[in-house]
């Protein structure tokens, strides 16, 4: 939620040197017109953003924008009219260009994508992943396996039409995931999800107890 670094106007956005100093070579301009709570690195090293912030550097941006590696924003993801109802909390890219989104939105280019959605490379929604009902609630964080499946935490307590506490696995279409099953789940909400690139073993962390 800052407007500057060091002295340095970056509103909401800024990439500093391997020191901490400000990298004045990445100027995002006028920035975001409010606080950005997400980041991720595509593939092709541009920085996807996602908050609440209705505009960058003046451009209409729906919660969710991508810049290029001087921090000039990607007309060609263009989120203008994606509409979205929500905070966006969660990003995770994928090696195709396509980017999941997660939040406490309910609506994404006027389809029902409670929750959680996918971004065409152009910014548009991808029909082909559909979660259904979505998250009950906020989704707070997401990761992509190497398989293909997404874990999905948050504080939902069901999503689609299934008992979920907290945290769940979709497959790449956008539904649950039948392989895998977390039992009662956590008690209370899941904020960041690990795996471990040497066993696959997933560790979560959050505000839970059991």
């Amino acid at each position: 939620d800052f407007l500057s670094v060091n002295g340095i106007n970056r509103y909401h956005v800024a990439r500093l040197t391997p020191g901490g100093a400000v990298d004045t070579s990445f100027n995002p301009g006028l920035g975001a017109d409010s606080t950005v709570w997400s980041l991720a690195l595509s593939t092709n090293g541009s920085v996807i953003i996602g908050g609440q912030f209705d505009s960058f550097n003046n451009y209409p941006c729906s919660r969710v924008a991508r810049l290029d590696s001087t921090g000039n924003l990607d007309l060609a993801f263009d989120t203008s009219s994606l509409a979205l109802d929500g905070t966006v909390w969660a990003l995770a890219p994928q090696t195709d260009g396509k980017v999941i989104i997660g939040g406490d939105f309910t609506m994404a280019g006027g389809l029902l994508r409670p929750g959680i959605a996918r971004l065409n490379a152009d910014g548009s929604v991808d029909t082909s992943f559909d979660p259904g009902l979505g998250a009950n609630d906020t989704v707070y964080t997401l990761l992509i396996q190497q398989d293909g499946n997404i874990l999905v935490g948050g504080a939902f307590t069901q999503f689609h039409t299934s008992t979920h506490q907290g945290l769940t696995r979709l497959q790449p279409n956008g539904e649950l995931d039948p392989a895998f099953n977390p039992g009662a789940g956590a008690n209370d909400v899941v904020y960041s999800i690990l795996v471990s690139p040497t066993n696959s073993a997933i560790y979560v962390g959050g505000m839970f107890t059991a």
